[in-house]
């Protein structure tokens, strides 16, 4: 699909639906959830170290601990 067809598609939809096709609307998260997140972005940043496994073996070793 290209980028034109794709911008008809849901201006069409847009028209049918009688506004926005879809909610504009923060999500909602746990506050698991949110933790992970924060956790993973300290990650994806470099402020803290992820955990590596040689194999799957060592990793499913550390998930039992």
């Amino acid at each position: 699909m290209t980028l034109t067809e794709a911008i008809n598609v849901f201006l069409h939809k847009s028209v049918m639906e009688g506004g926005l096709p879809f909610d504009v609307r923060q999500p909602r998260y746990s506050a698991e959830t949110e933790a992970a997140m924060c956790e993973a972005r300290d990650i994806m940043n470099g402020k803290i170290r992820a955990e590596s496994y040689d194999s799957a073996a060592a990793l499913f070793a550390a998930l039992d601990e």
